[in-house]
């Protein structure tokens, strides 16, 4: 029994020795740094050095693809990104079968199957892409995948496990009394999806299409769309710009240590921190005409993964909460068995040292005494210690899954200008404070006829 614990001990500290969750600070920071250069280059160096750190290919691709669209490389983009969603939905379904590997050690072990707010925004990134391409129509079917899967995330929304948690409170009366569930509202839509649909649809002659998505987001307030956006006065030729800003707030680690019973074991889960990653105060897009517009707030998606991550909150803390308890149970048993093993053959040792004093002169005796019982302190300090260290381990084995797409935006901001049908340059500063990040785009057709799209991006 006991080396059967021990084993499973072992097994689980290699299964968690292979979690990791993608780029650390200093590699997101370089990255960061590469983009405000416009030096995308040096951004896909930064992470292909950091190729150590990714052990999901999605995680990687949705990196990757997102920073080939930083830089304008949208072919690459789209093959990429699309490599990302096949992935992840091939772990939607390996992820059930794994579920009982991620119950013994952590849900790193597991496929990942990405967040619902990173499968739209993957979808939103393709459409702008494949309109960079001049590709209206492909850019259409992945706007209405991304409906699609809103309207199923709605009907069928993430909820913790209950059989979860009927297993945690058989451990504890109070499970829940080191964690505070988010108080933060589920978001089953994506504003800039909504937004780019309505252009479309407007584009493509669909008012009514493009008025239901007009409706959808005027109930949510923002001031980054009007009715003009839907209703063009004749003649005249309406064009859009979308900004996407900075960079979306990352995962953390929350903890605590929890006691069921006697036993001692950490607690830890994912959490988003509730401030965004970008200092981009303002946009003004300025065109050649003259007339200028402010940009408004259209969607924070950081706050988007911070609903979504709420969603399953609860799940992961009793997951987390189950797996500390039963890992530090078997790892507190087998420890129990090595310091009681380490203790009897120290009790042998100086059983044996004092046995071979006996015949010795008084002196002879006293310091072969003394000498027996500083080596049985010394293996007792030794099997404490590795005691300590044993539990110790396992505990840190207690690792909450924070795998995300990192380069996804911070913050979109949209707004339109009706215009007469022609040829313009556009100018689109970005206000930040470190100050003002400038993109310009000459000759660009405004049309009655076809969705009018500029976008632009700003990582600081």
């Amino acid at each position: 029994m006991r080396k059967f614990i021990i084993g499973a001990i072992a097994v689980l500290l290699v299964l968690s020795s292979c979690a990791s969750t993608g780029p650390g600070e200093r590699e997101q920071d370089s990255v960061r740094a590469a983009l405000m250069r416009d030096d995308i280059v040096s951004a896909v160096n930064t992470i292909n050095g950091a190729l150590d750190s990714y052990n999901d290919q999605a995680v990687y691709d949705l990196d990757i693809g997102m920073l080939c669209f930083y830089g304008r490389d949208y072919e690459t983009a789209i093959s990429v990104l699309t490599a990302a969603e096949r992935i992840m939905e091939n772990s939607r379904v390996a992820s059930i079968s794994e579920g009982a590997a991620g119950l013994i050690a952590n849900d790193n072990v597991k496929s990942y199957a990405g967040a619902n707010y990173e499968d739209l925004y993957i979808k939103a990134i393709k459409a702008l892409s494949y309109y960079a391409l001049g590709d209206i129509d492909e850019a259409m079917v992945e706007l209405r995948r991304a409906n699609i899967i809103s309207t199923d995330f709605a009907q069928n929304p993430e909820e913790a496990a209950s059989w979860i948690e009927e297993l945690v409170l058989l451990l504890t009366p109070d499970p829940f009394q080191y964690f505070e569930d988010p108080d933060i509202p589920y978001i089953f839509d994506s504003a800039l999806v909504r937004y780019l649909s309505m252009v479309f649809y407007r584009g493509m002659g669909d008012v009514g299409n493009a008025g239901v998505d007009y409706d959808v987001l005027a109930a949510t307030g923002t001031r980054a769309v009007s009715e003009d956006d839907v209703y063009v006065p004749q003649g005249k030729a309406r064009v859009n710009f979308v900004t996407l800003n900075g960079l979306i707030a990352g995962k953390e680690e929350a903890s605590a240590m929890a006691i069921t019973g006697d036993v001692p074991h950490k607690v830890a889960w994912p959490v988003i921190p509730p401030y965004g990653g970008s200092s981009v105060g303002e946009v003004i897009v300025r065109a050649s005409t003259g007339e200028t517009l402010r940009l408004s707030i259209l969607e924070d998606v950081s706050d988007l993964a911070r609903a979504n991550a709420s969603m399953d909150a609860v799940s992961k803390y009793l997951g987390s909460y189950y797996r500390g308890y039963t890992k530090m149970m078997a790892a507190k048993l087998a420890a129990d068995e090595a310091y009681k093993l380490a203790m009897d053959a120290a009790d042998e040792a100086r059983s044996q040292a004092l046995s071979a004093l006996s015949g010795q002169n008084a002196l002879a005796r006293m310091a072969g005494e003394k000498a027996a019982e500083v080596a049985y302190d010394v293996a007792r300090d030794a099997a404490l210690t590795a005691y300590a260290a044993a539990l110790q381990a396992v505990d840190d084995t207690e690792i909450p899954d924070l795998r995300m797409g990192r380069f996804l935006p911070d913050s979109v901001m949209a707004g339109g200008m009706t215009l007469d049908p022609g040829v313009y340059d556009f100018t689109v500063t970005f206000r930040t404070g470190y100050g003002d990040v400038t993109r310009v785009y000459e000759g660009v057709e405004v049309s009655p006829d076809r969705p009018n799209i500029v976008f632009a991006t700003c990582a600081r």
